[in-house]
């Protein structure tokens, strides 16, 4: 799937591009995020990914343009204190359309 079919998705389906990505990172951290500190995120995210918490096409980077799904990004933050500590990591719940539920009933 190339990005230009994720955006054109992204009418039905909730996306976030690089600069919203940055937008709720600068949230979540409470200061500025530079290059390095995205692709150390999105490096996790990744991570979060392969070992199958989230889809694999919760994360697509297309040379320079990056896309996200926006509930798996969010659950990946939301868990991301569990996810560091390989200890409690068997707590996290892999991602389903009731994670997706609980997010809309929020406003997310």
């Amino acid at each position: 799937m190339t990005v230009l079919e994720i955006v054109n998705l992204g009418k039905k389906i909730p996306i976030l591009n690089k600069s919203e990505i940055i937008k709720v990172l600068e949230v979540e951290t409470g200061k500025g995020v530079s290059d390095a500190k995205l692709r150390r995120y999105l490096n996790k995210f990744q991570e979060f990914i392969n070992e199958g918490y989230c889809p694999k096409e919760s994360l697509i980077i297309d040379g320079h343009s990056i896309i996200c799904f926006t509930y798996p990004f969010l659950y990946f933050l939301s868990n991301k204190n569990k996810f560091q500590d390989k200890r409690l990591r068997k707590l996290i719940k892999p991602f389903s359309q009731e994670v997706v539920k609980q997010y809309k009933l929020i406003g997310a």
